[in-house]
């Protein structure tokens, strides 16, 4: 108690209920004495989903603390399920109308993202003029559906792949599956000018300085 010079210390986390942004809570300093229920470093005090942690990766300082499908990360937008289509066709699966909606609220809070390569990619199964006709198609079907949603052409380009960057080896159907895909780099985004206050001369040197 002697650390705290006798101020009170309600929920006894060692930090004084002045101090304390959520004194009846016990919680460590780095949250300011809130808790942190679901452990994603987002204290509860700011998470909206407090039993629900983020995914790892995300940057829990810009987070609402809410898992979603998409979120924008460095150099693209990243997502936490496959884009499916129907089996050797280049239509979206319903399945994932709802990581493609996610994908669209992306590009509506990022109005800086300027313009996304929504890039296709396949397994080796098939020949690659199929695959890389194939990859191209669908990746203008991600594109069309976004555009559906709201989201501007200009902001979009759709480019196929093919087989010809695979993530893992096409020995395997686990590899297969990991090297289809649909992914969406960022190619274009508007920088953030910081404007900075007009430079002044020290005090008393005013005339040196004109």
């Amino acid at each position: 108690m002697a650390e705290l010079q006798g101020c009170p210390d309600t929920d006894g986390d060692g930090i004084t209920d002045s101090a304390d942004a959520c004194p009846e809570e016990p919680g460590p300093p780095e949250f300011q004495g809130c808790p942190d229920r679901d452990g994603d470093r987002v204290p509860d005090i700011r998470d909206a989903c407090p039993d629900e942690p983020i995914p790892p990766g995300i940057d829990p300082a810009t987070s609402d603390g809410c898992p979603k499908l998409a979120y924008l990360t460095e150099g693209r937008i990243t997502i936490f399920e496959k884009v499916n289509f129907e089996t050797g066709k280049a239509k979206v699966a319903q399945s994932s109308f709802g990581l493609l909606d996610a994908v669209a609220q992306v590009f509506t809070e990022n109005p800086g993202v300027l313009k996304v390569e929504v890039a296709g990619h396949t397994d080796n199964v098939g020949s690659e003029r199929y695959n890389q006709r194939l990859s191209q198609q669908r990746a203008e079907a991600v594109l069309a559906y976004l555009v559906d949603k709201g989201i501007t052409k200009d902001r979009l380009v759709a480019r196929g792949y093919g087989e010809s960057t695979p993530l893992t080896t096409n020995r395997t159907e686990e590899g297969k599956a990991t090297n289809r895909r649909v992914e969406f780099v960022v190619v274009e985004q508007e920088r953030k000018i910081v404007e900075l206050p007009p430079l002044r001369p020290p005090e008393g040197l005013d005339t040196l300085w004109d």
